[in-house]
């Protein structure tokens, strides 16, 4: 079991809750991964990853949203893999974002360490 939750529902999608079938009924929970973390000024995790040259500390930002926040109807329409307006797509004909209501959420990411 990698995830941790306090059991914290909500009746829609919100940074750092995830839909989760059990135990029932089926809800959105609050979750932490387990083990020792880092956290940023707004109380969210940290991402620590490893980018070949050495590590990086990725924080969502203010908005708790690394891509794309799902919007008002807690859908997510956009494609995971589409570039967001200020990313530089690396392909011939790029899927590009946001769709339907969602919103671009890397505009307030903050990255540290090897890129």
């Amino acid at each position: 079991d990698r995830l941790w939750s306090d059991n914290q529902t909500s009746a829609r999608w919100e940074p750092g809750f995830v839909y989760a079938a059990a135990p029932a009924p089926a809800t959105w929970r609050s979750f932490r991964l387990r083990g020792a973390a880092l956290y940023d000024a707004w109380g969210t995790e940290v991402l620590v990853y490893d980018t070949g040259k050495g590590y990086a500390a990725l924080s969502a930002g203010r908005d708790q949203v690394f891509r794309w926040d799902i919007g008002a109807n807690g859908t997510i329409e956009t494609d995971p893999n589409a570039f967001g307006p200020d990313e530089t797509p690396d392909q011939p004909s790029p899927i590009v974002g946001p769709q339907g209501d969602d919103e671009w959420g890397g505009h307030d990411n903050v990255v540290v360490g090897e890129q």
